[in-house]
């Protein structure tokens, strides 16, 4: 199965972004936009993962985020990857607790290896996806130039690290607390 682990975001931050990415739909065209159960900040992505395997992983990784405190995160700034040609992702950034964020993918980074699933090879570049355009797209120059819109946006409490299945749409599968000893099933 096609799997990640990610940071979902919650309330109070849910609602505005929802609206920010309705706002969002109604200026861009040619755009498939995410869902809400679909917003989340990704940690490691599997492209195949057996559902063998999921007990062990989610063990690892609820072993690394059991001393792990939870804490806020704040999405700021538009951008988009790539970023020098045509886009792929729209997506919101990182604001308050970026360095906490980074702490925790390493430390998931760590339990994945631990768990047989390599390290991840690409640098992490935190985000929260809105849409992704179909190609080819025109609104590449208007997005890039919007004033940031996510400036009000409050942060919402880290929790947990998800595990998703990703088929047509997402669904969490399972959940390691931070600060906690138990994962979720």
């Amino acid at each position: 199965m096609r799997a990640f682990l990610a940071v979902s975001v919650a309330e109070p931050a849910l609602t505005p972004l929802l609206a920010l990415r309705d706002d969002m739909s109604r200026r861009f065209s040619g755009v498939r936009w995410v869902e809400p159960e679909g917003m989340h900040v990704t940690l490691r992505f599997f492209p195949e993962l057996d559902a063998a395997d999921i007990p062990a992983l989610m063990r690892g990784v609820s072993d690394a985020v059991t001393g792990m405190t939870p804490f806020p995160l704040t999405l700021a700034g538009l951008g988009t990857f790539p970023e020098d040609r045509r886009p792929r992702v729209l997506w919101v950034g990182m604001g308050e607790g970026a360095g906490d964020l980074s702490t925790l993918f390493n430390a998931v980074d760590d339990a994945t290896e631990s768990a047989g699933h390599g390290r991840e090879r690409r640098a992490f570049a935190p985000h929260c996806t809105l849409g992704r355009p179909r190609q080819p797209w025109d609104g590449e120059k208007e997005w890039v130039a919007l004033p940031d819109g996510t400036a009000a946006l409050p942060s919402f409490g880290v929790t947990s690290v998800d595990l998703y299945e990703s088929t047509d749409g997402y669904r969490v599968i399972a959940s390691a607390p931070l600060g906690a000893a138990a994962v979720r099933p």
